[in-house]
């Protein structure tokens, strides 16, 4: 008997009780063999079968919440199940993402993120988890421009134009005052990397969220603001605000006499992406149905209708592409960050 037919004796002795040992399994549990191996698939196909929480770590009236409501609509009518959103507003959304950082790893207990939970850790704010590794990306879903977008304001009152309110920001150096939703905020890192590339000094008045700086923006106690424009819209449309530049790469279809910033500052685009994440550890046939699941509701034709009401674009990507971009963000806003100095200055 050669060396070669004993190996292959060998390998085919092995393969017998690896075989035997998954019937044993079976019949220890009380499973069929097909059980013991497609368990994770089968929890996948039958996911939701209880109602899913969605933390949202910002106050309601804000975009994340807009947004997270929007999608639990679409969702508990795709999923049959009920989808419940849970405001936890506080520390620029990281009291909401601890919630779901350190909930089970089943899946039923989501957050919405954004821009700003890529910037926090950058701006020097110590957290309770770590921004790298604690999450499991589900999917972006939404993209949004932002508006500078000016209220009752006396410092403002004269300027009608954006080159107008560069031109009165220039001359009243840390005068003109912007609200946003907090320190370290997309709107934050927004409003001063457009004082940067303007060359100009505003003076930063934050908020527990956008819905709470409101009253103070429409009376002009604040000048402006830089806010995603499900924040403002409504307020823009009923003249109580006036838009002056958007940060999109093209003139809003709804607004066609605001100009963008970038015809004023060639080169300064800004824009909000907010995807959803679980805890890390999701298995991984939960993670792919949930991808899928909010990517198909996200791009759905009957969102779609909604989006546009809203000026903003609904995505899906693949949990490769979420995880790429969501990397390449973190490295993003730790140089941006740090080149405009600002990266010990979170409350």
């Amino acid at each position: 008997m050669n060396d070669e037919y004993r190996f292959s004796q060998t390998g085919v002795r092995v393969k017998a009780m690896l075989r035997l040992l998954t019937l044993l399994l079976g019949v220890v549990l009380g499973l069929p063999i097909s059980a013991t191996c497609t368990a994770a698939d089968n929890s996948a196909s039958t996911f939701p079968n209880r109602p899913v929480r969605l933390v949202v770590g910002f106050a309601p009236g804000g975009t994340a919440d807009i947004i997270a409501r929007i999608m639990a609509e679409k969702l508990a009518e795709d999923w049959k199940q009920a989808v419940v959103v849970d405001n936890r507003a506080g520390a620029s959304g990281a009291i909401g993402a601890d919630i779901v950082a350190k909930s089970a790893k089943d899946g039923y207990t989501l957050g919405i993120i954004s821009s700003t939970f890529t910037i926090v850790a950058a701006m020097g704010q110590k957290l309770p988890f770590d921004v790298a590794k604690d999450f499991s990306l589900v999917n972006r879903v939404v993209q949004v421009p932002f508006i500078v977008a000016v209220g009752n304001s006396p410092n403002l009152a004269n300027a009608q134009t954006f080159a107008d309110f560069l031109s009165v920001s220039r001359s009243k150096p840390r005068l003109v005052s912007y609200a946003t939703g907090g320190a370290g905020s997309i709107g934050h890192l927004g409003s001063e990397l457009l004082a940067s590339a303007a060359k100009v000094e505003f003076l930063h008045v934050p908020y527990k969220g956008t819905g709470a700086a409101m009253p103070d923006i429409l009376s002009g106690r604040v000048d402006f603001t830089l806010s995603s424009v499900p924040e403002v819209i409504a307020q823009i449309r009923s003249k109580s605000l006036r838009a002056l530049a958007v940060t999109s790469d093209k003139r809003l279809p709804f607004l066609p006499d605001v100009p963008t910033v970038a015809e004023s500052i060639p080169g300064l685009g800004l824009g909000n992406w907010f995807a959803f994440v679980g805890p890390s550890g999701i298995p991984r046939p939960i993670l792919e149905r949930l991808n899928a699941d909010f990517g198909k509701a996200a791009t759905s034709a009957k969102l779609k209708a909604t989006w546009d009401e809203q000026s903003v674009t609904g995505t899906s990507y693949s949990l490769k592409e979420v995880e790429e971009h969501y990397r390449s963000e973190l490295v993003r806003w730790d140089k941006i960050v740090k080149t405009l100095g600002l990266d010990k200055q979170a409350n």
